[in-house]
């Protein structure tokens, strides 16, 4: 359900105040900025929630969609997010998170900004909503995230924490790709990846790969899609 900008933040802000009232205890712990912070969980319908056009599990897909055009200019638009709803349920292991969340009910809160757009949970998200549940726990990031933090997050939950399904090989190198190109530095990506001898060596070739995919993409108009060299 398409929900105007104010009307989601107030909202989510409603939930928030409702959490401290109660003295909720229900918290996520998260490592944000360097430090080690309990985040505020609440329940909210899961149609309410913006899935995110910059989650790096989507990112090649979405690159090579015929509505990827679409999707940029009116991310939060139903049709897009229907689109990225779509491309959410074909990722490889959907159809077993979706069984699982049936069986065992949801065991881990999505996470969310404060305008309700989900950084980590996209894909339990969109599992739960095609389940038909009336709600989802989601985590509440600060309000004063930027979206290098958000990628941040990001890399930290997919790199070194558990999550539900991993992402497939050219996703994590755009994801990699894309905390350099937002200024990390590849020694911080090869602490990010667990590496602690030889960082720079390894980033370099690791993400050399990336350079050969793009150059033979380039070279077919449409570009060869991301998924053939998965």
């Amino acid at each position: 359900m398409e929900l105007a900008t104010a009307e989601r933040r107030n909202m989510v802000e409603r939930h928030l105040n409702q959490h401290r009232e109660e003295g909720n205890s229900a918290t996520y712990p998260l490592n944000l900025r360097g430090q080690r912070t309990y985040l505020p969980v609440i329940r909210l319908n899961p149609t309410y929630l913006l899935l995110n056009p910059d989650n790096h599990r989507l990112a090649a897909q979405l690159k090579d969609h015929s509505a990827k055009t679409a999707v940029e200019r009116e991310p939060w638009g139903d049709d897009a997010q229907k689109t990225l709803h779509v491309l959410l349920s074909e990722t490889e292991q959907f159809s077993d998170l979706k069984q699982q969340l049936r069986d065992f009910k949801q065991q881990e809160p999505g996470l969310i900004t404060r305008d309700g757009l989900l950084v980590n949970g996209n894909t339990r998200v969109a599992a739960l909503i095609d389940l038909g549940v009336n709600f989802v726990e989601v985590a509440v990031l600060p309000d004063t995230v930027s979206p290098t933090d958000i990628l941040d997050v990001e890399m930290n939950l997919q790199l070194t924490e558990l999550v539900h399904q991993d992402y497939t090989y050219t996703n994590e190198l755009l994801m990699m790709r894309g905390f350099l190109d937002a200024g990390g530095s590849e020694e911080e990506l090869g602490k990010r990846k667990g590496w602690t001898r030889g960082i720079l060596p390894k980033v370099q070739w690791y993400m050399r790969p990336l350079d050969y995919i793009e150059e033979v993409r380039a070279l077919s108009a449409p570009p060869i899609p991301y998924s053939e060299f998965d």
